[in-house]
């Protein structure tokens, strides 16, 4: 074995030097990952070129989208932040749900896709089928829809599971609802497409209507009613819009 003056052998001295080489390639190395992972972070680093937006737009207007993705995206391909792209288009009237995905090497890709309304809320409200409640711009409003009402927006689900109920029961008889009412105090009243007017009172909201719509086909016979209040236990009281003809008169007591 070679040993040098300090009674060291050769073979040590050369383990260190590897070793102190590979130590300094290593630091190299990490030293160059960071400055790489620090100029891709940089905004100006590998820009989006081409933001594409994919859905089934009726009501969102497509250059409001394009101002808000323009507003929200900052960064390049690996720094900018989706989500907040996301928030902000979430928070436009109309948007349901957005996806935000990057395609190499420069492509953001979006799908946004629209709320859905089920019912107008109020005066200037929409109720979707889940049961929220939206405040579009008065334009975009849909045209043909049936109006439900109730004290506070939370009731929005409790209305609109009922308008649903009371649905299922006017079918069978080519009924539709026009609008359904729940006041302050629990009361509930709707309007048929026909233009009936239907106090329902706040218990057995159901078994009310089915006892009236029984008996609908005899009312029709007799005249054309405008108004029903059904809230009575045995019974309901009509006002006609056309009153009853005499000789057409019909016992209603089944």
């Amino acid at each position: 074995m070679v040993a040098d003056a300090t009674g060291k052998s050769m073979s040590e001295g050369s383990h260190r030097y590897h070793w102190l080489t590979a130590s300094l390639l290593f630091a190299l190395m990490l030293g160059g990952g960071a400055a790489a992972l620090w100029y891709l972070a940089q905004p100006t680093s590998q820009p989006f070129r081409v933001v594409e937006i994919d859905g089934e737009l009726r009501h969102v207007p497509r250059d409001a989208l394009e101002r808000t993705v323009a507003d929200a995206l900052t960064g390049g391909f690996f720094s900018a932040d989706l989500d907040g792209v996301r928030r902000a288009l979430l928070a436009l009237p109309w948007v349901a749900e957005v996806r935000a995905r990057r395609a190499w090497p420069d492509r953001l890709e979006l799908e946004v896709r629209e709320e859905t309304a089920i019912a107008y809320w109020g005066e200037h409200g929409l109720v979707t089928p889940e049961g929220r409640v939206l405040y579009p711009q008065k334009e975009t409003l849909p045209k043909g829809l049936p109006r439900l009402a109730g004290p506070e927006e939370r009731n929005a689900p409790d209305v609109l599971a009922r308008y649903r109920e009371l649905g299922d029961a006017l079918r069978p008889f080519d009924l539709e609802i026009a609008a359904l009412h729940l006041d302050r105090r629990g009361g509930w009243s709707l309007r048929l497409d026909s233009g009936l007017e239907l106090a329902l009172g706040k218990a057995q909201v159901v078994a009310r209507l089915n006892r009236f719509l029984r008996l609908y086909a005899q009312l029709l016979a007799m005249g054309i009613p405008e108004q029903a209040d059904l809230r009575y236990s045995n019974g309901f009281a009509i006002r006609w819009r056309v009153p009853p003809d005499a000789d057409r008169a019909t016992d209603l007591s089944g």
